[in-house]
């Protein structure tokens, strides 16, 4: 879409998302990558967070039930496993863009 529509939209009705333009998150296909790379590490994260909260309120409830213990303590590795993914994920996004000269993604080093 044109960026020229999205200036119009703005100003017609005041539209703005934190402060960005609706161009830049909806531009030329690049614009608006570092708005969804947030949003989708922001909300891989907060899904481990419940994860692991549900999983070790699964261990703390286990009663003494080895069966119990042994599947809450495998739902806190795979949630430990899942935040390293994440996290190197994060990171490995980080250098390309560094790497490749990418500057809108390469935030953390740039």
């Amino acid at each position: 879409m044109d960026s020229a529509y999205f200036t119009d939209l703005e100003q017609s009705i005041g539209l703005n998302f934190a402060g960005q333009k609706l161009g830049s998150l909806f531009g030329d296909g690049t614009a608006g990558t570092p708005s969804i790379i947030n949003i989708v590490f922001a909300a891989a994260g907060f899904l481990l967070l419940i994860y692991l909260a549900t999983s070790g309120y699964s261990y703390m409830t286990a009663g003494g039930d080895p069966k119990k213990i042994q599947s809450a303590q495998a739902k806190i590795m795979n949630a430990l496993l899942g935040f390293f993914l994440v996290f190197a994920a994060y990171w490995i996004v980080q250098l390309v863009g560094l790497i490749f000269g990418i500057n809108e993604i390469s935030g953390v080093f740039g």
